[in-house]
């Protein structure tokens, strides 16, 4: 793993054609997960400069997860807020039990159903825009009233879904 701030050398000037040529690409993405990113920005002639301004790790006290996990048969739907919330979520989920078959699987884009399909349990719902609040916006979402809905995301994430919480849907 290369150290934070690492900038990747400059390409000889014999590769004046790539469309990233003699650009400096911030990559915030955790340390961990910039890689391959950062494979894509030098291939094109970029200089990724590695600034990971997010650390993904999971809480100290997992007893609530767990105590989640425990009640997945009474939830209707679980929407996955990104490909990392799948990653974790699953991995609590699989220590403990299988996914409940009748559990419908959201994923707010591409990247996380991706990673759905990666673990063999496939998203049945993907918005065509990769947002929390193009996903509400979603007729399916438009009638939720009654049903329960677990949502598998970070700390701090995702205001949006509080805000329709607070117009009488049970998450």
């Amino acid at each position: 793993m290369r150290p934070y701030l690492d900038f990747a050398p400059m390409l000889s000037p014999g590769n004046s054609c790539l469309p990233l040529r003699q650009r400096g690409i911030v990559v915030t993405r955790p340390a961990q997960q910039a890689d391959n990113l950062c494979r894509l920005i030098e291939a094109q002639g970029g200089r990724a400069i590695r600034f990971p301004t997010l650390e993904i790790n999971p809480p100290q006290n997992l007893s609530p997860v767990f105590a989640l996990v425990e009640r997945l048969d009474t939830y209707d739907w679980a929407i996955f807020i990104s490909a990392n919330a799948v990653h974790w979520g699953l991995r609590w989920i699989q220590s403990r039990r299988e996914l409940p078959p009748r559990l419908q699987r959201i994923a707010i884009g591409q990247a996380t159903a991706r990673a759905l399909d990666h673990h063999g349990v496939p998203a049945h719902i993907v918005p065509t825009s990769f947002t929390s609040e193009s996903l509400l916006a979603m007729p399916a979402l438009q009638t939720v009233a009654g049903l329960r809905i677990i949502i598998f995301r970070g700390e701090g994430v995702a205001t949006c879904w509080a805000t329709h919480c607070d117009n009488g849907e049970p998450v």
